[in-house]
């Protein structure tokens, strides 16, 4: 709070109202003294950009805002005689200001850069601290290096040793793979057809009507299925159409006056070779 009389009064001298700050000074309990780096109207424009304000309103409404302000303040605190004079020295009337006081303000500023001071002073424990680790990782590197030049070198050693065994071996496994054996990489063509327990030819086979069916069965068109002659004025109209138009003649062919020719009663399913009924 010292610090907020200090700012209040360094603001009133830098605004050519030496009597609200005299008496300011005199009435006041805290201690005035100059606050290094920090100024009241500094702080407000602050506030003001955080809560939107634009750049042109801030300087029209930012002084006399905070002159309001400063004369709340000093009334909340039981200066009269520094609001009173504040309040002669003016020119112009006080302006009404909603909104947070001057010591919720104070009280955000002061906040934030408490925040600022501790991640400052983080940051900077955290480059000593890499700095004195850094020369331990060296150390680390270096030995790590020096294990891995020795597992390189047991390794290299047993390869040699592994192809000084066993040439006959792999003279016999390449002419494994040229024969084509089973299991080999090289022998044989692969191909990328998915495994089907059952094909497409053995299906059709089975078919009652020979090629002539299975052609037949390939085509999903309605006219492809014979014999229905209560779709087929639907089809003619259905297959013109598509999207919503295609919905909103399927919706009128099932309305109950729609009339499509005789109901065909035959079955028109797929006969197999091994199916009891024609």
């Amino acid at each position: 709070m010292a610090e907020l009389f200090s700012l209040v009064h360094s603001f009133l001298v830098a605004n050519d109202q030496a009597k609200s700050a005299k008496a300011l000074k005199k009435g006041c309990d805290s201690e005035i003294s100059a606050v290094e780096g920090a100024d009241l109207l500094a702080i407000y424009d602050a506030h003001l950009a955080e809560n939107g304000m634009s750049d042109k309103k801030r300087a029209k409404k930012a002084l006399p805002a905070l002159l309001s302000l400063v004369n709340s303040f000093l009334e909340g605190k039981e200066l009269e005689k520094a609001a009173k004079a504040l309040r002669k020295g003016l020119e112009t009337e006080l302006v009404e200001v909603d909104g947070d006081s001057l010591e919720e303000i104070y009280a955000k500023h002061a906040k934030s850069s408490a925040g600022k001071k501790r991640k400052a002073d983080a940051s900077d424990s955290d480059s000593d601290s890499e700095e004195e680790e850094a020369p331990k990782k060296k150390k680390k590197d270096k030995k790590s290096k020096k294990q891995e030049a020795k597992a390189e070198e047991a390794d290299s050693e047993e390869e040699a040793a592994t192809k000084s065994e066993t040439p006959a071996k792999a003279e016999e496994e390449e002419a494994e793979v040229a024969e084509g054996t089973p299991g080999s990489k090289k022998g044989g063509s692969k191909t990328n057809t998915p495994f089907q327990r059952i094909t497409n030819d053995q299906v059709y086979a089975k078919v009652k009507g020979g090629q002539a069916e299975k052609d037949r069965l390939l085509d999903n068109t309605f006219e492809s299925k014979s014999g229905d002659g209560y779709g087929s004025v639907a089809s003619d109209i259905l297959i013109q159409v598509r999207g919503k138009d295609f919905r909103h003649e399927k919706t009128k062919k099932k309305r109950g006056t729609y009339k499509g020719g005789p109901i065909d009663m035959s079955s028109n399913s797929i006969k197999f070779c091994n199916s009891d009924s024609d």
